[in-house]
């Protein structure tokens, strides 16, 4: 693969830093974790920061941490694959050894460098990969990912498998689109994101509804499009990352939740999200709260980030770097519990030592075999990638049924206490 791979791929309008969530309480812990042979390092710190006041937080900011997935009051939340299955109650430790590929769990499958069609030694780099599951017979899971197109332009791809290791190319979604993002509704019906740069100058983010599967893997046309407009002083958009949404089969009265990043005045990149409503009113505001916590423990710019749930815990995966002119092997990926305002910085043990990692994907998946499993990627940055592959690391990690603290005969973490 070759080694500009990662460079270009961040280097794309910062692709890679994207709004990320908030954290809540004026309390929370950051943990580095850093793993040498079988021992665990761990150093943490406390930070006491001003919370902004009810009226100052936008709608993204505010967490549920009460309602069961699928309650009458969880009715705008998270929605497949980025809920656990009831029986997965993975504990917060449990899920920090799976994300640092530490965990004893049964490994179903792990890819490095991924490449599409899968059985094609020279086929293109599979970059940020995201996986969803269909329950359609023709296409049982489908990927959606970017590739180098030409010059500094990007693509999206649409790829499917029956079993989550070989994989086909569909169809090309999108020339000067990067940073999809895709949900399957309950009916059916399909959401599609990407960031959009026809002109090379000013990424914006277009969003897209389908009625069912199979019109979009036909590049039918969507049934609805909405082009986000945007922030006041924003120069740029993108990265989008879809969030809570509330829908019961109409579109026009649906109500979804979108992250993304801005370029504020040209000057730096800022996290933001907003509301879709109704497939025609956009309403969003600065993630403010974020945007100044990061800053002041040590993270100016934050990239990409997935939000998933597991019980009533909501988490988010989390991709930053220092600042703008740090280099592309500072890129690191914290996972952070929006109920405690626990954040840990994460330290996967890849093959090869890559330390520098971004674009982080998560998936609740049934597999082949009827078992569950979680389906991660990251993205694996050519700059500190040491002996590591560059390009997309998949990892699907079976889940027992019934899952507590120890199921994975677990090392030892050093156990930190929030600060009230």
């Amino acid at each position: 693969m070759p080694q500009y791979l990662g460079l270009r791929a961040a280097r794309w309008f910062g692709v890679c830093v994207a709004a990320a969530a908030t954290l809540l309480g004026t309390n929370f812990i950051v943990a580095s974790y850093e793993y040498s042979s079988s021992t665990v390092k761990a150093a943490s710190k406390n930070w006491s920061l001003g919370a902004l006041s009810g009226a100052e937080k936008a709608a993204h900011e505010t967490v549920d941490c009460v309602s069961a997935p699928g309650s009458s009051r969880a009715a705008y939340s998270l929605t497949d694959p980025q809920v656990a299955p009831p029986g997965i109650n993975l504990s917060e430790e449990e899920l920090v050894h799976v994300l640092n590929r530490s965990s004893t769990a049964t490994i179903y499958h792990s890819a490095y460098g991924l490449r599409v069609p899968s059985n094609i030694v020279d086929a293109p780099s599979a970059d940020v990969m995201k996986i969803v599951p269909t329950w359609h017979p023709s296409w049982p899971y489908l990927a959606i990912y970017h590739q180098l197109d030409r010059g500094d332009y990007f693509k999206t791809e649409l790829a499917a498998s029956h079993d989550l290791k070989t994989w086909q190319a569909l169809r090309t979604v999108g020339h000067a689109s990067s940073m999809p993002d895709i949900r399957i509704m309950d009916d059916g019906s399909l959401l599609f994101a990407h960031e959009r740069n026809p002109s090379g100058r000013r990424p914006f983010i277009d969003v897209m509804y389908y009625t069912d599967v199979p019109s979009f893997v036909r590049a039918a046309e969507p049934t609805k499009l909405f082009s986000i407009p945007f922030l006041r002083g924003a120069r740029a958009e993108g990265t989008p990352s879809f969030g809570r949404i509330q829908y019961n089969g109409d579109i026009r009265i649906s109500e979804i939740e979108i992250t993304y990043h801005y370029f504020e005045n040209g000057i730096n990149d800022q996290n933001a999200g907003g509301q879709l409503i109704g497939f025609s009113e956009w309403r969003s505001r600065p993630s403010a709260e974020l945007n100044s916590r990061m800053k002041q423990i040590g993270y100016q710019q934050v990239g990409g980030r997935e939000r998933f749930q597991i019980g009533k815990t909501l988490y988010e995966l989390v991709e930053a770097r220092s600042s703008n002119n740090a280099g592309w092997d500072e890129w690191r990926v914290f996972l952070v519990n929006r109920c405690t305002g626990y954040m840990t910085k994460l330290a996967p043990q890849l093959d090869g030592g890559a330390k520098s990692l971004g674009n982080p994907k998560l998936s609740f998946l049934r597999l082949p075999t009827g078992e569950w499993a979680i389906a991660s990627t990251f993205f694996v940055f050519s700059e500190g990638a040491a002996r590591t592959q560059p390009g997309t690391h998949l990892l699907i990690s079976v889940l027992p049924s019934k899952t507590h603290v120890g199921t994975y005969q677990l090392k030892p973490l050093a156990q930190a206490r929030k600060v009230q």
